[in-house]
Order: C-alpha cells, then structure tokens, then sequence
C-alpha cells in the first residue's frame, strides 16, 4: 500500500488537528448568546435563543433553513429569525449566505396561520467576541444588511412593509452606539 497519508500514525495526528465539535458547538452557543443578549438590551425588542426544532431545520421553517436567535417586537410576536455563524471557514460562509437566499423569509412552529413569514438574518461573528457596544453594532449591522437582502427578494406588501418598519426600528436603535 503505497498511501502514506492512511497510516494509523497520520490518522492519529489528523484527529489531534480536526476541531473538536464539542467544543465548535459550545463556542457557537456563546457566540449566539451575545447576540441574543445584545438585542436584549433595546426596549423595542427582545429575542430568545431558537428551539432545538427551530435550530435544527424542521419543515415549518424550510428545510435545512435553521435559526438561532428570534427577536420579538414589543407585541411579544417574532418580527425576526436569526442564523449566528463564528465559522471563519469560507465554504460554511457561503452556504449560510445561500441559504438566506434560498429561504429569506420563514415560519416559526409558533406562528398562527395568519401570521406573514418573517424576515431571516445572517449575523457572522467572531468566536472571540464578547458582550460590548461594538459587538452591538455588529450584529444591528449584520442584522440590517441582511433585512436589505431580503426586502430585495419579496413582492408581498405585508413582508415589505414588515421589513421596513424593522429595518426602521433597527437603524434608531443604532443610534445608540454611534455617537
């Protein structure tokens, strides 16, 4: 067997190399926590960490169109789905990005048949980040470059307006961290 790369030394090695998962997942579960916590600290929202059936994907959602933060507006209904990446690997990035163009607006299990979709987000953050104004600012931006996406994919009066009304929201409330 001339493959040099398959034997049990350099399997070994390649295993103290990959990432370890447990630690990919609980980095990403700090990294969606401030985000949830930093919209948590405006008065016209509140957001909450997703479901297990909400993170996974399940069909309500779309398929495979996960999200790991929902913020309600002040009438406790979800204004806004969430996806939160640390992933610095560009193949990862460009899959989130595609999702939210294949599924830019979404249901959550939640919602009430006359509900509208609501708008889905992509936020990147660093794994380093931690709970500051900057980090706010990141995600509001992150955020709203995402509602710009998506007012750009729908016809439907009801998700236009939506977004806009959040997309207001969202631009005062980075009035408090841009002086």
């Amino acid at each position: 067997n001339g493959n040099t790369m398959n034997t049990p030394e350099h399997r070994y090695i390649g295993n103290l190399d990959r990432p370890n998962e447990a630690e990919i997942k609980r980095q990403g579960l700090l990294v969606e926590q401030i985000v949830a916590d930093s919209l948590n600290t405006s008065e016209q929202f509140k957001s909450r960490l997703s479901t297990r059936e909400e993170d996974s994907g399940v069909r309500d959602i779309g398929s495979r169109s996960t999200v790991d933060v929902v913020l309600y507006g002040k009438d406790d209904r979800p204004v806004l789905g969430i996806q939160v990446t640390s992933a610095l690997d560009k193949k990862i990035q460009q899959r989130k990005m595609q999702e939210l163009k294949d599924r830019p607006f979404i249901r959550l299990p939640e919602m009430q048949p006359r509900d509208h979709a609501i708008p889905k987000a992509l936020v990147f953050l660093e794994r380093d980040e931690s709970n500051s104004p900057e980090t706010s600012l990141k995600v509001l931006n992150g955020i709203i470059l995402s509602l710009k996406f998506d007012l750009s994919q729908t016809k439907n009066p009801q998700e236009i307006a939506a977004v806009q009304e959040l997309l207001a929201k969202l631009e005062q409330e980075k009035k408090r961290y841009v002086h």
